[in-house]
């Protein structure tokens, strides 16, 4: 399935992926994943996890309501400028 990684590998991307998707990851872990998206078996990867995710929950209509997607989607967004930002501050071109 991810020829170029080992399984204990695979298993660490999963595992990233989840604290992704759930909304528990560092900036660091944050910056990882947006590396791991880049690549195709990543977007692969994440696409088969968010599946079993929301086939995991409880079709909660709450959790699935505009204002709720647009929380989420907010907060996201704030997370990704944030860590763009500290990796432009941190590469000395400003």
């Amino acid at each position: 399935m991810y020829p170029k990684a080992t399984q204990i590998e695979i298993e660490t991307v999963r595992i990233l992926f989840r604290r992704f998707i759930r909304n528990r990851c560092s900036q660091k872990e944050i910056a990882q994943a947006l590396v791991f998206l880049q690549s195709a078996e990543g977007r692969e990867m994440y696409a088969e996890l968010m599946d079993q995710e929301f086939m995991k929950r409880e079709f909660d209509e709450e959790y699935f309501s505009n204002r709720h997607i647009k929380r989420q989607f907010a907060a996201l967004e704030r997370k990704i400028d944030k860590t763009a930002r500290e990796s432009y501050v941190n590469t000395g071109l400003n």
